[in-house]
C-alpha cells in the first residue's frame, strides 16, 4: 500500500543509490529532482479534497513516476552498481505511478457523477417551472384570429352597376375560393414554430439547459449579458451555445446588430 511514509522512504532510498553515481554525473541529479517531484505531487494529491485538483496531481504524479523508472533504467545500463538496486526502486514506482493512476480515474469518476447530478436537477427545475407557468390557450381553427368569410351560396356575386360602368363584371368564384383558403404556417424562425413542439432536454448540453433556466428568469438577454454567468467558459463556446438553440427554435431574437435581445420561444 503506497503511503506518505513509504514513499518518503523510498525518496530516501534513491539518494542513497545515487549517492553511489560519480560525483559530477548530470543523470544523479535529474533523478533526484524527479524523485522530489513525485513526492510533491503525492502530498499534494492526498491533502486536496476538491476533483479537479485531485485529477490534475494524479495525472502529473502519474506522468513523473513513469519518468523516474526510465531514467533508473538508464543508469542501470551503465553498469556503475550492482543492478539489484535499481530493480527494487523500480518495482516500488510502478507502485506509485499505479496508486496515481487509481486515484484519477477515481476523482474523474467523482466529477463525472456531479455534472450528471447537477444537469439532472437543472432539467427537473426547468421541467417543473414550465409545469407552473401559465400555459397558453391551445390553437384551434375555429379559435383563430382569421375566420372563414361569408359566402353567400347563391352565385354569382354581383357587383352595383357602377362598376360595371368601369368594365368590371362579376367577382371570380376562384378568388372567393381563394380566400377560402387555411391559413397556411409560418415558418420564419422569429415568428412562430410548428404548434405543440417539445423541448427534447436529453438531447441539450448542460450548459444550454442554465442559458434556458436564466432566460426563464431574466425573460430576454443580449449574448454578452449571457456570457457573464459563465465564468469557466469562453464568450465564443458560450455564444456557439445560444446559436444551437436560436436555429433549434427555443430561442428567439428580437432586434438587430448590438441590440440584438435573445428570449424564450414561448410557444413551447
Amino acid at each position: 500500500m503506497v503511503n506518505e511514509e513509504r514513499i518518503s522512504k523510498l525518496t530516501s532510498a534513491v539518494y542513497k543509490v545515487t549517492d553511489l553515481f560519480a560525483e559530477k554525473e548530470p543523470l544523479k541529479f535529474t533523478i533526484r529532482r524527479v524523485c522530489l517531484d513525485v513526492l510533491s505531487l503525492y502530498v499534494s494529491c492526498s491533502e486536496t479534497s476538491a476533483p479537479e485538483a485531485k485529477k490534475n496531481y494524479a495525472r502529473k504524479g502519474e506522468i513523473q513516476s513513469k519518468i523516474v523508472i526510465k531514467y533508473l533504467s538508464l543508469a542501470e545500463y551503465q553498469d556503475w552498481i550492482d543492478p539489484k538496486n535499481f530493480y527494487i526502486l523500480k518495482e516500488e514506482y510502478s507502485l506509485v505511478s499505479q496508486w496515481f493512476s487509481e486515484t484519477f480515474s477515481k476523482a474523474k469518476e467523482s466529477m463525472d457523477n456531479k455534472k450528471e447530478f447537477h444537469k439532472k436537477k437543472r432539467l427537473e427545475e426547468l421541467t417543473l417551472s414550465q409545469e407552473k407557468a401559465p400555459r397558453k390557450e391551445e390553437y384551434t381553427p375555429e379559435k383563430s384570429i382569421i375566420s372563414k368569410p361569408f359566402i353567400d351560396d347563391n352565385p354569382p356575386i354581383k357587383v352595383e352597376p357602377l362598376f360595371k360602368d368601369l368594365g368590371i363584371g362579376q367577382i371570380s368564384t376562384e378568388l372567393v375560393n381563394k380566400v377560402d383558403e387555411p391559413i397556411k404556417e409560418i415558418k420564419d424562425k422569429d415568428k412562430m414554430y410548428d404548434i405543440g413542439a417539445a423541448i427534447d432536454y436529453e438531447e441539450l448540453s448542460s450548459t444550454q439547459l442554465k442559458i434556458l433556466e436564466i432566460l426563464q428568469t431574466k425573460k430576454f438577454l443580449k449574448a454578452s449579458e449571457v456570457c457573464n454567468y459563465f465564468e469557466d467558459l469562453s464568450d465564443r463556446s458560450v455564444r456557439r451555445e445560444i446559436k444551437e438553440l436560436r436555429d433549434s427554435g427555443i430561442v428567439i431574437t428580437k432586434g438587430s446588430g448590438r441590440s440584438t435581445y435573445y428570449q424564450l420561444n414561448y410557444i413551447y
